[in-house]
């Protein structure tokens, strides 16, 4: 039996499966409140609408790719003909899938407030109120994004920790104390000559 073809387990089947299963959750809660005001009757209502991440596909295009993108996350596992391309599609599609998530979160915020944030007066006798805030949704596709991110560059970049300060860290210079990049010849404060390596 070739085990080449066989499905080895990757972290990022978990985390490309939270960021479809995210788009199921209620991504924004929609508070309408009216007033209605009658000579001698007053009255109050109010109630939360809950918009999915199914429902934000009406809204926009970016609504469609906001499915499409951890969709292909997760074929990327499946079909052996990306493997090449797996490194870089596990930074491009997560990084795409945040930018559309917060565009498409500032979109339909916009919407709602432009539709009446501060109220819509229908007459004296009646006015309504909305507002917008996030929920599970968006949240959660965020971080699971930002998961599929990070440990795309811990797997396939062999990105490390150590590595990573390592590269933050400058040297100094033994004479004055400047911070130098690895590779000059001269401190630019000083003037002090380095040995090459």
């Amino acid at each position: 039996m070739n085990t080449d073809n066989k499905l080895k387990f990757d972290i990022r089947m978990v985390t490309s499966a939270i960021s479809v299963i995210a788009l199921l959750l209620t991504w924004y809660n929609l508070n309408v409140s009216a007033n209605l005001n009658l000579y001698i009757y007053q009255t109050a209502a109010s109630d939360i609408l809950k918009i999915s991440g199914l429902q934000i596909t009406t809204y926009s295009v970016l609504g469609v790719f906001l499915w499409i993108i951890p969709i292909l996350m997760l074929l990327l596992l499946f079909i052996p003909q990306l493997k090449p391309l797996r490194k870089l599609l596990y930074v491009g599609l997560p990084a795409l899938g945040i930018i559309f998530t917060i565009i498409q979160s500032l979109t339909i915020y916009d919407k709602i407030m432009q539709s009446g944030s501060t109220g819509i007066n229908i007459s004296s006798l009646a006015s309504f109120n909305f507002s917008l805030t996030w929920a599970t949704g968006p949240w959660l596709t965020l971080v699971a994004y930002f998961a599929t991110l990070l440990l795309t560059l811990l797997i396939d970049w062999k990105l490390k920790p150590k590595d990573l300060t390592n590269k933050l860290t400058m040297a100094k210079c033994p004479e004055c104390g400047n911070p130098i990049s690895k590779g000059d010849k001269f401190c630019m404060k000083c003037g002090k000559r380095f040995e090459e390596a």
